[in-house]
């Protein structure tokens, strides 16, 4: 078995004067090599916004990938 760790930071701001339309996007998980043919990714998303009003969106994925 082989691992491999990811991670991603994604921050957009559309319009720079507008104090509330601002979104963090971060991204990390694990990667894990099965077999040569078959891998499974584990990771953990959150979505902060800069406006105040709005909670973090958090989610958490495991994806399977077969390849023939």
């Amino acid at each position: 078995e082989e691992l491999r760790l990811l991670a991603r930071v994604d921050i957009v701001d559309p319009d720079e004067d507008s104090e509330d339309d601002g979104v963090t996007r971060l991204i990390a998980g694990v990667h894990v090599f099965v077999h040569e043919k078959s891998s499974v990714v584990f990771d953990y998303q959150q979505r902060s916004f800069e406006a105040e009003d709005l909670d973090p969106i958090q989610a958490a994925f495991v994806h399977w990938e077969l390849r023939f």
